[in-house]
Order: C-alpha cells, then sequence, then structure tokens
C-alpha cells in the first residue's frame, strides 16, 4: 500500500478523531521587527481537518516531496501527491486537490482544500510531534511491516499474519535504517524523498526486498505485552494507512494469526477477554 495507490481509507475518520485535535486560525502575523522564525523543517507529518471540521486531513513532507490523505463525507477518501516549493504546498489526486502555505512561526499548514469538485473550504494542520512512520510490504506482498523513526533511533515489526513475527529495534544514519531482531531477523533500508526501500531478513537466510512510504496514523506497528492463559505472550500488528493490518500471537514458540485490531483505541479480544495494544514509537525498547 503506499500513498500513490491507496484503496478505501474508512478507518481514517475515526483515529482522527481521538488523534487529531481541531487546530485553531493562523494567529496575526508578527510585525516586520519580530526576530526571524527558523525556516520550517523539510521533513515533517502535519495533522488537521478543514475550517467546517468534515474533512480529516494529514500531510507529509520531505524535502520537495509531498503527499497527503482525505477523509471527507461518508467514508470517503482521496490520496494526494505533490510538491512543495518554498513555503507553498499543492497536492492533487482522486479529484481532489489541496494548497497550503508551510509557517514555521505556527508550525502548521494553513490553506484550502477542495475535497470533491467544487466543494473548497480553509484548512490548518499543526505539525505532528508524533515519530515518523513508514508502512509498506515485502516485493512478493507476503510480509508487512512498519517501522518508526525517532531522530538516530528505530523501531520495526515484520510479520505475515501467520508464522512471521519480528521485532527490529536499531538506528538511522543519514539516509540509512539499519534494524536487527532475534534469529536473524533484520531490515536495511534507505530513505528517499517519502519512500524506504530495502530488504527485509524475516530469518536466518531469507532475505525478499521491500518498500514502504512515509504514512500517517493508523499506520504503523501495535503491540501488546499480555499474560494469555497464564502464560506470557505478545501481540504484533502491522498496520497500513488505510487501516489494512497483519498480526501475529507469539506465546513461547508458537505463533498464530492475531484478531483484529480496533484502530479507534487499540483494543482487541482474545477468547472472550479484552486487551489493549498500543503504538510504538522509534525509540521504543522491548522484549523479544
Amino acid at each position: 500500500m503506499t500513498l500513490g495507490a491507496v484503496a478505501a481509507f474508512a478507518a481514517v475518520l475515526v483515529v482522527a478523531n481521538t488523534l487529531i485535535r481541531p487546530v485553531k486560525p493562523a494567529p496575526a502575523r508578527p510585525p516586520a521587527h519580530a526576530a526571524a522564525v527558523p525556516p520550517a523543517p523539510a521533513h515533517a507529518l502535519y495533522t488537521g481537518r478543514s475550517t467546517d471540521n468534515l474533512v480529516t486531513i494529514a500531510i507529509a513532507v520531505n524535502g520537495s516531496k509531498a503527499a497527503g490523505f482525505l477523509h471527507f463525507g461518508f467514508h470517503q477518501t482521496a490520496a494526494l501527491r505533490g510538491s512543495v516549493h518554498g513555503s507553498q504546498v499543492v497536492l492533487t489526486g482522486q479529484g481532489a486537490r489541496l494548497t497550503g502555505a508551510v509557517s514555521a512561526a505556527d508550525a502548521a499548514v494553513f490553506g484550502t482544500v477542495t475535497p470533491v469538485p467544487g466543494h473548497s473550504v480553509p484548512y490548518a494542520a499543526q505539525l505532528s510531534t508524533e515519530t515518523d512512520i513508514y508502512a509498506g510490504r515485502s516485493s512478493d506482498n507476503e510480509l508487512t511491516l512498519a517501522v518508526t523513526t525517532h531522530g538516530h533511533r528505530a523501531t520495526g515489526y515484520l510479520c505475515n499474519g501467520k508464522s512471521v513475527s519480528a521485532w527490529l529495534q536499531g538506528s538511522v544514519s543519514g539516509h540509512r535504517v539499519t534494524l536487527a531482531g532475534k534469529n536473524g531477523a533484520g531490515l536495511s533500508g534507505s530513505l528517499s524523498g517519502l519512500d524506504m526501500f530495502g530488504t527485509v531478513t524475516p530469518g536466518a537466510g531469507q532475505t525478499v526486498p521491500f518498500s514502504a512510504e512515509l504514512s500517517p496514523r493508523p499506520a504503523g506497528l501495535y503491540r501488546a505485552d499480555i499474560v494469555f492463559h497464564g502464560l506470557a505472550t505478545v501481540v504484533g500488528w502491522a498496520v497500513q494507512p488505510d487501516g489494512t493490518q497483519q498480526g501475529v500471537i507469539v506465546t513461547g514458540t508458537t505463533k498464530q494469526p492475531a484478531p483484529a485490531l480496533n484502530l479507534s483505541n487499540g483494543a482487541f479480544t482474545l477468547d472472550g477477554t479484552s486487551f489493549t495494544a498500543r503504538p510504538v514509537p522509534g525509540n521504543a525498547t522491548f522484549g523479544p
């Protein structure tokens, strides 16, 4: 799943209701003699809503490239791509259009969004403080993966929804991402614009190419460390930006498919018992 090929993004509205707060209109600009503000970040994620509160917006910026997601109406979505020139952002796709200006002083993007032709509305989106999220799949489409970065640290999760479950930790150095896990599992990737490309190793001697893209929530890796039937159990999910998910339950050496994860509150159920999973940040530490 990439930003250029988005299926129904139905989970976004629910997630946005819990993760994105309405953004106040842009404050008055400071007088000309005010101290200069730092430039807007070249690599950032902005999230917000239209002023009528009917369109949920996520904008990912990386240098001169940009991409976005819109959710509006009754489970209607649009995936956008475009560019950044100076402070100006222009995104189009699937009949929708978004224009805006990045304000470093306000740590936000302000502009106009047109989810459907003939209907334009102002919006504001604030700089997100959560870690960057990359979500994607292996080239053979067998493995789903998600990686979060936080400064020079990164974590990842790789699974096939059945028998492969690998938790990875490592570092970001320049454009290189290097992660390692147990039993020879690992990831070696390169950041390029909004994308991450490289190879993943689910186990010793098994390597396959992958691609992932900078993505807003609900994308990411989610984890729950629980006691199930008296045994220590780890449940993990790799989630794509449209809410598509794969997960695995690991109890000792036994692996089985994970149940569906409610992306609005992290809830899931095993044998009638309710549990809660949480998104894993890029600077997390965890066991096997």
